[in-house]
């Protein structure tokens, strides 16, 4: 199993009512697959926005390489909304 931690800000924050989780997850888990499953489990479509964003240790991944892109044990992921302002 690997530990990784799961954090929201702005939006998914509040959309989720959850700042931070750490999840134990099975050797060779995916990004999106990890993102299915955080949508399963709060019933909201992270990642489905323009506006919302995930950070992976602190780096921006694109949305085509969630699928791609293996998490492993210490991992920091992080689900934000970008807010706009006039």
């Amino acid at each position: 199993m690997i530990r990784v931690e799961v954090r929201f800000a702005g939006l998914p924050r509040t959309e989720t009512g959850v700042k931070a989780e750490t999840l134990e997850l099975e050797p060779d888990i995916t990004l999106g697959t990890l993102v299915e499953r955080l949508n399963q489990r709060y019933s909201w479509e992270i990642g489905r926005g323009e506006s919302q964003f995930i950070l992976l240790n602190q780096r921006g991944l694109r949305r085509e390489r969630w699928a791609h892109t293996r998490l492993e044990d210490g991992d920091s992921v992080l689900v934000i909304s970008a807010i706009a302002g006039g």
